[in-house]
């Protein structure tokens, strides 16, 4: 009886702690996005690469990306499971944009949670193509080989 209320009691605080230290739920259905400095401090704690999405209100291109790429299932749940996702509003952000050389939209740059870059992404991308690069550095195989390689292997596995 101690033995299960304890285990009881383990599971409660885990749950408690899990929710206290704000990992976004992969089960929601749209990108839980931070802030450039929170989610810098938060990828650190928490030990995942860091996506920094350099976003306009005006970019037409911005716009398709967030109603197709950046809504589709697939995606949210890749976004919200294994990174940490920043998005940029580079009217607002001006030195930010600049910093990261967010010159044409939508610019998307993926860092290790130590903030070295690991590559950016110009321009729009579809939910197909967009899903791929997240499971490249997601899943850590950027470490390990080139994305062309990545590709291959990913295509003789999906046979």
């Amino acid at each position: 009886m101690k033995s299960k209320f304890r285990l009881l009691i383990t599971i409660f605080s885990f749950l408690i702690l899990s929710a206290g230290i704000g990992l976004a739920n992969p089960s929601l259905d749209h990108v839980v996005w931070r802030d450039y400095e929170e989610g810098i401090q938060f990828a650190k704690k928490v030990n995942r690469p860091i996506i920094i999405a350099f976003f306009s209100e005006k970019c037409r291109y911005c716009k398709l990306m967030e109603k197709d790429t950046l809504s589709e299932l697939e995606v949210v749940k890749a976004l919200n499971g294994k990174f940490i996702s920043i998005k940029v509003d580079v009217n607002r952000n001006g030195d930010l944009a600049r910093m990261y050389r967010a010159t044409y939209l939508p610019t998307i740059w993926f860092m290790t949670p130590q903030e070295e870059g690991i590559g950016r992404l110009i321009g729009y991308r579809s939910p197909h193509d967009f899903i791929a690069v997240l499971e490249y550095i997601g899943d850590g195989f950027y470490q390990r080989m080139g994305f062309e390689d990545f590709l291959r292997m990913r295509g003789k596995s999906k046979r």
